[in-house]
């Protein structure tokens, strides 16, 4: 008898250690949820601002490169304050070398298969710089790489978490697009899709390096080659 009522007082322990550790993966979820929302506020009421003022809404436009770079650093720091053990980068250098390798990559599989006539351009705006090329990739790499994805990996498989990840960095992007840009459905959809699969890839990296500076390093190749190469 003394036997089977502690085995039912360990089964009920169990069960009450494994209901705590299921509530605070979910707390952890929402917690970062929270930030992410707040990112979106920020984001799409500075893209009514840019509605009203166009001059600003430019690609060539600081204020613009400030304020996407804000939406997403302002929630991640404050997250970060509260999670510090988030700011270890233990694999950096590892990250650096894998992100070298791959953003060069890049590079050779861009210029080896395009066929597309085209001219070089090297940006020299510094606003561009900021809005497309290091600010912007920074930032979504900090936020959705090293906090969303690294969060949701703790509580769920892989894929999963990756694709959740992929499918917050793209919904990041609909306020500019929807509301500055007047996007059709077609090209939110195509937009979308191309977001998602970036964020895949991305996603993947980090899960593969847990570096962020793996992600970053090709995600800023990426976005120069798209402001080097206009086509003719």
């Amino acid at each position: 008898m003394r036997g089977l009522r502690f085995d039912l007082m360990l089964s009920h322990v169990c069960n009450i250690s494994s209901y705590s550790l299921a509530e605070m993966a979910i707390f952890n979820r929402a917690h970062y949820f929270g930030y992410f929302l707040l990112s979106i506020v920020l984001w799409t009421v500075w893209s009514f601002v840019m509605l009203q003022f166009p001059e600003i809404s430019t690609t060539h436009s600081y204020s613009r490169g400030i304020a996407r770079i804000a939406s997403l650093l302002l929630p991640a720091s404050i997250f970060l304050y509260f999670n510090r053990e988030y700011l270890n980068e233990p694999k950096l250098v590892r990250g650096i070398i894998t992100g070298l390798i791959l953003g060069f990559s890049l590079y050779l599989l861009h210029f080896s298969l395009n066929f597309i006539p085209a001219e070089v351009t090297v940006p020299t705006a510094g606003a561009v710089w900021l809005n497309w090329i290091i600010g912007s990739p920074f930032a979504e790499e900090v936020f959705f790489r090293g906090i969303v994805l690294r969060q949701e990996l703790k509580s769920r498989p892989s894929w999963m978490a990756i694709l959740i990840s992929a499918v917050a960095f793209g919904i990041f992007h609909l306020p500019s697009w929807i509301i500055v840009q007047h996007q059709t459905i077609l090209e939110l959809a195509t937009n979308s899709l191309s977001i998602l699969v970036y964020g895949i890839i991305f996603g993947i990296i980090y899960w593969s390096t847990r570096s962020i500076a793996a992600s970053f390093i090709p995600h800023v190749s990426n976005n120069l080659i798209a402001q080097l190469i206009k086509p003719l």
